[in-house]
């Protein structure tokens, strides 16, 4: 698991596959601290502005991660399903705040594409210590 405060750099090694960490707004419909994403694209400029399927308008020029949303399963905070067959999350790269961490394969499946994952107790410790951080020094 990498992380960092500014995460310029960090951006600019996640690649396709790679499991990452986004701050989420305060006040989401979830009560989540952060969003759990696999990256799909390389990082990206905007070239044309466009609003995504959730309303959030991307302007010209704006650099993202494009990448698959990880969603809780059930009632345990370290399981997951990542939804293969969902639109693309598109997240501003500043809010990349830790990236390349193991998300581990469960036997359980959801449907015939998405699996169950778990994440590990000592990397969600890590994210959620790196948000709590952030939220003290902003």
């Amino acid at each position: 698991m990498v992380s960092c405060d500014t995460c310029d750099e960090l951006v600019g090694v996640l690649n396709i596959g790679d499991n990452h960490a986004v701050n989420a707004e305060d006040g989401n419909s979830k009560g989540a601290s952060f969003w759990l994403i696999m990256c799909a694209k390389s990082l990206r400029k905007v070239k044309k502005a466009f609003t995504n399927r959730w309303g959030k308008t991307f302007d010209e020029g704006d650099d993202l991660v494009v990448g698959l949303y990880y969603q809780k399963w059930g009632n345990n905070e370290f399981f997951y399903v990542l939804l293969k067959d969902s639109h693309l999350v598109y997240v501003y790269s500043h809010l990349v705040k830790v990236i390349k961490f193991l998300m581990r394969l469960k036997i359980h499946k959801v449907t015939r594409k998405d699996y169950v994952y778990d994440l590990l107790g000592d990397i969600l410790q890590g994210i959620n210590e790196v948000i709590a951080s952030l939220e003290v020094d902003e």
